[in-house]
Parts: structure tokens; sequence; C-alpha cells
């Protein structure tokens, strides 16, 4: 039985929408939770400051919603192995925490980055890679700190192809369980996991093996379409006895999400 299951509308299926016509838009679907991604204008994370910024916690108060938020990721790389580069991930982390914090924002989910895979055939880049992703985790855990949000780190599906072959490479980490398992293990278990079911089917790997490897860190669960429902409610049962709360957070677009919320409160009643 899972004591508490919250749904959580992602913005991923929203971005015709400005955050306060989203807010708005989740809380009549009704939705007491949303995710919000500040990556693209008029959303992007430099635009909501003052003014912008005060409507939007006020217009979470009147509405009584909790807020989750998605750092950006496409062009970030958070464990470069260049430490400009690096440090302009962290520039930009930082600054989507300070909004996070001005909105009471509950989790922050990132994606850590990138390595090419010629470099990670080479002993010395290898071992120099990931002495930088454990630094960058423990910055990660003392922005955590710092912030009072929990960090979550999320697991992907990118892999590098070429235009000329199907040939599928992983590039960013986290895509299989078993570096996952790793990740979390080089942050001594300080950050958890948001799990994107979606992401996990198109990685190629059986969920069954990311439950028995990062299970007992999964604090979010996402997923984007209904026909991967049945599979929600196989991790969020093989989780819930490690979580008395499970944030689920649905990315499909507006034509679902009314459904995905009845499904979701469904599953809280079981």
């Amino acid at each position: 039985m899972v004591s508490k299951v919250t749904p959580c509308l992602s913005f991923a299926g929203h971005y015709h929408l400005t955050f306060e016509e989203f807010f708005l838009f989740a809380k009549q679907q009704g939705f007491n939770s949303v995710q919000i991604i500040p990556d693209q204008y008029p959303n992007l994370y430099s635009d909501l400051k003052g003014y912008r910024l005060n409507n939007l916690r006020t217009l979470k108060q009147s509405l009584d919603i909790e807020i989750h938020v998605h750092n950006v990721f496409y062009d970030i790389n958070l464990v470069s192995l260049v430490p400009e580069v690096r440090a302009f991930a962290f520039d930009i982390t930082r600054k989507i925490l300070e909004i996070s914090s001005e909105l009471s924002a509950k989790t922050l989910t990132v994606h850590l980055g990138y390595i090419f895979p010629g470099w990670s055939k080479d002993n010395m880049q290898n071992m120099r890679f990931w002495e930088v992703v454990k630094q960058s985790l423990e910055q990660l855990y003392d922005l955590s700190k710092q912030f009072q949000i929990p960090i979550l780190i999320e697991n992907g599906s990118y892999y590098l192809t070429t235009a000329t072959s199907e040939t599928r490479t992983p590039l960013h980490l986290g895509i299989s369980p078993y570096e996952l398992h790793y990740l979390l293990s080089l942050s001594n278990n300080t950050l958890g996991i948001a799990f994107d079911i979606n992401k996990a089917i198109q990685s190629g790997y059986p969920i069954d093996d990311f439950i028995l490897q990062i299970s007992s860190s999964i604090r979010q669960v996402q997923f984007s379409t209904l026909n991967r429902y049945e599979d929600v409610i196989r991790v969020i049962k093989a989780i819930s006895l490690e979580n008395e709360a499970i944030v689920v957070i649905f990315e499909g677009g507006p034509l679902y999400s009314a459904q995905a919320l009845k499904l979701l409160n469904s599953l809280g009643r079981e």
C-alpha cells in the first residue's frame, strides 16, 4: 500500500504557456503540485526576477500549490572536464536554486551532464572524469544544504549517434541503472533520484533492473504517456516501503492531464 501519492503536473507538456498561465491551468485541472522548467523565454530563469517573481510567489500562495523545479540541462554540463564550462553550469544551477528558494520549491531535478565516448576510452581521461564527477556531486550536495532544497538526479536516455549510422553510444551520465547506482555511491547517497519511466524504457534497460539498483533512492517518479501507467504502478509499489510520500510527475500534454490525475488519485487510495 502507498501511504501518500502527490500528483504533480510538469511544464514539459505546456511550453505554449507562461508559468502564470500554467499555474492556473494546473489548479483548474485539480493539481496541487507543479514542476516548472525555466529554460526558455518567456519563462527563462533570467526572466524570473523582480515584479515577475513576486507575482509568481503571490500566485503560488493564493492557489495553494507546491512547486518543484527542473534545472536547465540541454546546454550545460555539470561534470565537464573543462573547469570554466563546469563553473558556468554551476552558476546557472545556483541561479535556478535562488529562484527555487524564492518560490519555496520542494525539489530541484538535474541532469549531471555528459562525457564524449572517445574520452571515456582513454584511461587518463576516464580517471579524471570520475574525479570531476565526485567533485560535482559534492558541490551539488553543498548547494542542496545551502538552499535547503533536495537535489535529485534524473536518469537519461540520451545517446550519441551520427548522421550516417544508427549505432547508439551512451552520451549522458545516468542512462543505465548500474551507473545511477554508482553515482549514488559516489555521492554517499546524499542525493536522490527522479526516475523517469519513459526515459528508462528508451534507454533499453529493464524497469526491474532500475528497481533493483536504485529503488531506495527514488524520490520522484515521472511519466509522459498514459500507456506507461502500469509501469508507474509497478515502480511505486516497489519503492513504497522506502517512502512514506511519493511525488509522481505527469509530463504529458494538456489533453491527458485530467485523466492522469484521476489515475494517480485512485492509486493513492489503494
